[in-house]
């Protein structure tokens, strides 16, 4: 049994398919959505970044101000080491959003630092998005957060 990831605390995705991954402290962590291994050493020096935010305002003002900070973290983008499909290239940024119930997965969303590829990866599956479909997905999500900051007034 190997010790090298026993103190580890933080989130490990599954590379496969985005599943959380739960540490038992063997040599291989198995994945419990596709059931692929990985060793261990694969995660010894990751670098995990966690922010909090402070919870002080009544729910409803906090879902508003919620659907805000989701659209601040998707230009506050982590790079990783996915590959690329569309080009190959080596280094992709994420961001993650919650956008389905809070008993599912967030979604990830990848974006190519080369060619500008779009990404969505989700618990179990992945779906390619060409630019301008994100730009629409984007420009969606600013509609609904006007509409729903004219419902507050």
């Amino acid at each position: 049994m190997s010790s090298k990831l026993s103190n580890f605390l933080g989130s490990i995705f599954c590379q496969d398919c985005g599943t959380l991954l739960l540490n038992t402290g063997e040599d291989f962590i198995k994945c419990p959505a596709c059931t692929c291994q990985h060793n261990v050493t694969e995660y010894e020096n990751i670098v995990i970044t966690t922010k909090s935010k402070a919870k002080t305002f009544p729910s409803k003002l906090r879902s508003r101000r919620s659907k805000v900070q989701q659209l601040d973290n998707y230009k506050e983008e982590s790079a990783s080491v996915k590959k690329c499909p569309k080009c190959g290239n080596e280094e992709m940024n994420y961001h993650t959003m919650q956008l389905r119930s809070a008993d599912e997965g967030q979604t990830i969303f990848y974006h190519c630092t080369k060619c500008g590829e779009h990404i969505m990866a989700y618990n179990l599956y992945q779906r390619r998005h060409r630019n301008d479909q994100y730009q629409n997905l984007e420009s969606l999500w600013r509609r609904h957060q006007n509409d729903e900051n004219l419902n507050l007034n």
